[in-house]
C-alpha cells in the first residue's frame, strides 16, 4: 500500500533544504481550498528556503518548477530561528 506522505526512491535522495521544500510545496497544495485568495506567511525554520522563495534567487530546473506550483498562492516565506 502506498502511502502519500512517505517519499519516492528519488526524493529519498534529494538534499535537505529540497526536501522542506517539496514540504511546504505539498502542504500548500494539500489545502488549496483554503490558502488560495488569501495571504498567508509560509514559517519555516531553514533559511535557505525564505531566500529560494525571493525573486532575487535563480533556482534549478526542478525547484524552478516547484516555484512556479506555488504562483496560485498569495504567500510569503518568513525564517524562524
Amino acid at each position: 500500500m502506498y502511502d502519500s506522505r512517505t517519499l519516492t526512491y528519488v526524493e529519498r535522495r534529494y538534499w535537505q533544504t529540497e526536501k522542506e521544500a517539496l514540504g511546504l510545496i505539498w502542504e500548500c497544495e494539500r489545502f488549496d481550498m483554503y490558502l488560495v485568495g488569501s495571504t498567508f506567511e509560509l514559517w519555516t525554520y531553514n533559511q535557505s528556503l525564505e531566500f529560494i522563495c525571493s525573486v532575487r534567487f535563480k533556482p534549478t530546473a526542478k525547484i524552478e518548477r516547484w516555484v512556479l506550483r506555488l504562483h496560485s498562492f498569495d504567500y510569503r516565506a518568513k525564517y524562524i530561528s
